[in-house]
């Protein structure tokens, strides 16, 4: 039988929490807002209806609409320590750790200590490795979704007392982190890196409350409780069920109402903490505290909380702070121990994020494309290796009919270019080809923001994938362009057919790739399978780390003669004009004055190509405002890029009140007609942070501006909430436009065009799946207006979903549900990523709307031993200061549970070499030799086994006598062990 979800409960719940709350709202009118724009979206949700309402719940709501107290570390971008800034600050100081350590390798001066990285921008970060010509948006945005993915948990986590170690829920909160730090490294390794990121969110969101709730700090510790990162050892001295804890505290701030009994014993406690009215505790326990926490209101009354500097032991914000940020640094080192650096990297989108990601029909027909493609991509790689700009993910997906797929995902560019050169044109039947099912899954495999190139000369057969290609590419901001050949009519079949089949296809089959390139930011050229390397150049200009979009439009139908305006930064690097369609004659004036026509090959202004229905004109290098002119009688698409690391991201983002106050991102289109909030963030700040914003602005097709924003920025990084009075319907991208350096404009536009709908579509978005189980996920849909029948589409890239509710119906600003059942194979592999597009049309087809799940497929983990690691034998004859002796140790790595599967050093850089043994009944050993110049007195050895656990031995000669003899037997510890085995007194191996 299938099991149903719980969690569908909780979502109906929050779902009528929030209807509940726009009606209080508007019955105490006026009421300040927890945030900007609280009353507009509390008022929204109240338009969907509410069915009942008990005094309890409204008492609940209320408080959480009207009181500006947290119960946790904010969510919000503000002073003070936020899950955000603590979440940010760990990310960067573990970077430049990693950074440091990489150049060291290579030979570079890297000098930026991992502490002073924690107040820069990521940027500034960056450039400190790599110089100013590597853009930080990748970097950036694999941080922001860290950071929604932490302050999410107080949304669909808000009544876990385990997320928030609440309640003493020491034992369940150390499992999800445990666990879901497992799952982060199978995700890794697995190249799942948006999955990791995801669930890396809702792990250190636990980890960091637990310095805030805890009386950790009151217990005068300074460093991390190591031993919430790993479930080898049981956590010890923890209060007793019936062990009073605090005292009663009737002020806000209660500095000494902690048991002296608890600190002398330092037994480790949390604060209780419920938002029900009718809420007990047990009987002299400490409560959470705050306005919102009702178990404070009994005694022992008040509460032990740190979140902020005003809450009742606000007095120790900063440490709790700070510990929470060693802590969330300490759980990344776990990490990148575990996946080793260049996973690491690449997780947190450190290597160069760019991909080379092709899609490629393999029909009869497609001999010279194929070749084509081939040579394009060997030129590409061969042409940036070593360079900032190598790609670091090959994905290549062919498709046929039936069949398409499998995906290669890469990082070794040989291996590319082996799958590439093996792909043979043969096949296809019929004209229409599986196009729109090889680019989904090229959309799922592919990085954010990347390029995507399809290669084809025929129109999809799969049409009605267009949908949730369209959802694939608003939720990943991927450009997509295809490279048409032969005007989709020469194909297999004898002339007459082609004839025939050539008059239905050009015009309205086209259109389908015409609108998808349009919507994504991309091209759709049409040229001769001849000119289809001179035509596919777009791509090798397009792989770059670094590339923005200035400007990008589409042509007035109504108009023949039209003027284009754009501003051009002394930052801006390689500028482009790309024109797709139908323009036939141009010319191009200067901030100068210069002039320079379609029609002159090489100007003074730049070089101009014309290949098929593609113009693109290489710019000669010249800040100021350009202007571009074009006569043409047919549409045409006009699209002006650069490299320049000053780009910029942004999220539609909703606030939510109550207990925990803070923004999340929405989940597919944001609603039309209602106002809005966007949270950019501006990536290239250098350490002048000579950039500011003047305006945002949404701006629809044939140059409307549809909404100017308000902006209001959020501290100096670089963070910007954008205040929208309304968010238009019709297609529209984000612009925005600001100063650099005080006085020069700089203007930045999104590639992918955005939708707004008056349909909005939920699902559960915390959820894990485990191999051989079937599933049964609730998801609603609500209407913003107009009511009706709505077509439901559940689709994923593995084929696991088996059924869904295909329609709902919903009456004027009301809600349906429905489900969808997926069954998951016994034979999945932990780590395994499942993406999943849930979509709602209108009958009329007129809007949809779209929820993008990604859900991992973990199998239940049982060891969690790290490998014992033994120093067995040390020899060493140095002497101080160092000459040129050298010294050496032999180990031994036992693991009883998972296989050893990595062996390397931290600290060291001598000579590291392991062999394998059998061990009998007690496993396979690993034998461990290690020889360095007495220079380098220490070492660090770590091994991993198959599931994620780091054990680590370590050594230093500095502490020993010279000797050759073995030294006696010493238990070994993993990382986080070394630190109990000192505290008890048990032999280390140093």
């Amino acid at each position: 039988q299938i099991p149903v979800l719980q969690r569908g409960v909780w979502f109906s719940f929050h779902l009528f929490i929030t209807q509940l709350a726009g009606a209080i709202i508007r019955i105490r009118s006026p009421i300040p807002p927890v945030i900007p724009g609280l009353n507009q979206w509390l008022n929204d949700r109240w338009n969907l209806g509410i069915a009942m309402v008990t005094p309890s719940l409204i008492m609940v709501v209320l408080l959480a609409a009207v009181t500006p107290d947290a119960s946790a570390f904010s969510n919000l971008f503000s002073d003070g320590f936020t899950h955000p800034k603590i979440t940010q600050q760990a990310i960067l100081h573990k970077t430049a750790e990693v950074l440091s350590s990489l150049a060291q390798n290579q030979g570079k001066v890297f000098s930026l200590a991992p502490k002073d990285a924690e107040n820069l921008t990521p940027g500034e970060v960056l450039c400190e490795f790599y110089g100013e010509k590597v853009s930080a948006s990748a970097y950036e945005r694999a941080i922001l979704t860290i950071v929604f993915s932490n302050v999410a948990v107080d949304t669909w986590g808000i009544f876990s007392s385990q997320r928030h170690f609440d309640d003493e829920t020491f034992s369940q909160g150390r499992a999800l982190i445990v666990n879901g730090a497992l799952s982060v490294k199978n995700k890794i390794k697995a190249e799942n890196m948006i999955s990791a990121q995801l669930t890396l969110g809702t792990i250190l969101h636990t980890l960091q409350d637990f310095y805030s709730h805890s009386n950790w700090v009151e217990l005068g510790y300074k460093s991390p409780n190591h031993f919430l990162i790993q479930q080898s050892e049981p956590l010890s001295n923890l209060a007793g069920e019936k062990d009073a804890t605090c005292n009663d505290c009737d002020t806000g701030t209660c500095m000494d109402n902690i048991l002296q009994d608890i600190l002398t014993q330092r037994k480790v406690t949390s604060g209780y903490f419920s938002l029900s009215p009718f809420s007990t505790k047990p009987r002299g326990k400490c409560s959470h505290g705050g306005t919102f926490d009702f178990t404070s209101r009994s005694s022992p009354k008040g509460g032990i909380n740190k979140d902020s500097e005003t809450s009742n032991h606000g007095h120790l914000h900063k440490d709790a702070g700070d510990l929470a940020v060693a802590a969330s640094v300490e759980l990344l080192e776990d990490i990148r121990n575990a996946v080793g650096d260049d996973l690491f990297l690449r997780f947190l989108n450190l290597q160069s994020p760019s991909a080379l990601s092709f899609v490629i029909d393999t029909t009869g027909s497609m001999s010279n494309d194929i070749e084509g493609a081939k040579n394009r991509a060997f030129s590409i790689i061969d042409s940036k290796r070593g360079t900032p700009d190598e790609p670091s993910t090959y994905i290549l997906v062919p498709f046929n009919d039936p069949d398409f797929g499998p995906v290669l995902k890469t990082s070794d560019p040989e291996m590319f270019k082996q799958k590439i050169s093996a792909l043979t044109a043969s096949g296809g039947g019929d004209i229409p080809e599986m196009c729109l099912s090889g680019l989904q899954l090229a959309l799922i495999s592919t990085p954010p923001s990347s390029n995507i190139y399809v290669f084809t000369d025929a129109p999809p057969k799969d049409s009605y994938l267009r949908s949730t290609v369209l959802a694939l590419m608003e939720s990943t901001k991927s450009s997509v362009s295809f490279l048409l050949t032969g005007g989709l009519s020469r194909r297999r079949r004898g002339l007459q057919d082609q004839a025939q089949r050539s008059a239905r296809m050009s015009a309205s089959e086209l259109t389908i790739y015409e609108d998808l390139a349009l919507s994504s930011g991309g091209h759709a050229i049409r040229t001769t399978k001849s000119l289809l390397v001179n035509a596919s150049v777009i791509i090798e200009d397009s792989s770059t780390s670094a590339l923005v979009t200035v400007f990008q439009d589409r042509s007035d139908p109504a108009r023949t003669q039209q003027s284009f305006n754009f501003p051009v930064d002394s930052s801006l690097r390689n500028l482009t004009i790309y024109v797709s369609g139908g323009a036939t004659a141009f010319h191009i004036i200067s901030p100068h004055g210069t002039t320079q026509d379609s029609s002159v090959a090489q100007g003074l202004l730049g070089r101009v190509e014309h290949i098929g229905n593609l113009w693109a004109v290489y710019l000669e290098q010249e800040p100021g405002q350009w202007e571009f002119n074009i006569s043409s009688t047919q549409s045409y698409t006009i699209k002006v890029t650069g490299q320049s690391v000053i780009s910029f991201l942004y999220d539609f983002v909703t606030p939510f009140g109550g207990a925990h106050p803070g923004y999340t991102t929405i989940e597919g289109r944001p609603l039309a007609g209602n106002n809005g909030t966007m949270l950019v963030t501006v990536t290239g700040m250098g350490a002048s942070r000579s950039l500011s914003v003047m305006g945002v602005t949404l701006r629809g097709l044939s140059g409307t501006t549809v909404t100017n924003g308000s902006v209001t920025p959020m501290g100096e990084l670089g963070q910007y909430l954008v205040f929208l009075s309304e968010v238009p319907g019709g297609q529209f991208s984000v612009l925005v436009k600001g100063l650099l350096n005080g006085s020069q404009v700089y203007q930045r536009q999104s590639s992918t065009m955005l939708t707004a709908s008056d349909i909005v579509v939920r699902t559960d978005l915390n959820i894990s799946l485990e191999p051989g189980k079937d599933y049964i996920i609730p998801f609603s849909m609500e209407t913003n207006g107009t009511g009706g029948t709505f077509s439901i589409s559940v689709r994923d890239d593995k084929r696991f979903v088996i059924n869904f509710t295909e329609s709902v119906t919903a009456g004027s600003n009301g809600t349906a549900r429905g489900t969808f059942a997926l069954s998951v194979p016994a034979t999945v592999a932990s780590g395994t990523d499942l993406t999943i597009t849930v979509e709602a049309q209108s009958t009329s087809n007129s809007d949809f709307n779209y929820a993008v799940l990604r859900l991992a497929i973990d199998k239940k983990v049982d060891d969690f031993v790290p490998p014992a690691c033994q120093v067995t034998h040390v020899s060493e004859n140095c002497s101080f200061p160092c000459g040129l002796e050298e010294w050496s140790l032999q180990a031994e790595i036992r693991d009883n549970r998972s296989a050893v599967v990595r062996v390397f050093t931290h600290l060291g850089n001598g000579t590291l070499n392991t062999t394998q043994e059998s061990g009998g009944a007690s496993g396979n050993v690993t034998l461990v030799s290690y020889s360095a110049s007495c220079c380098a007195p220490e070492v660090e050895i770590l091994a991993v086994d198959s599931v994620g656990n780091v054990g680590v031995c370590s050594h230093s000669i500095r502490s020993v006598p010279s000797s050759t003899s073995a030294p006696s037997a010493a238990p070994l510890c993993s990382i986080v062990s070394l630190l109990l085995c000192c505290l008890l007194g048990l032999p280390s191996p140093l």
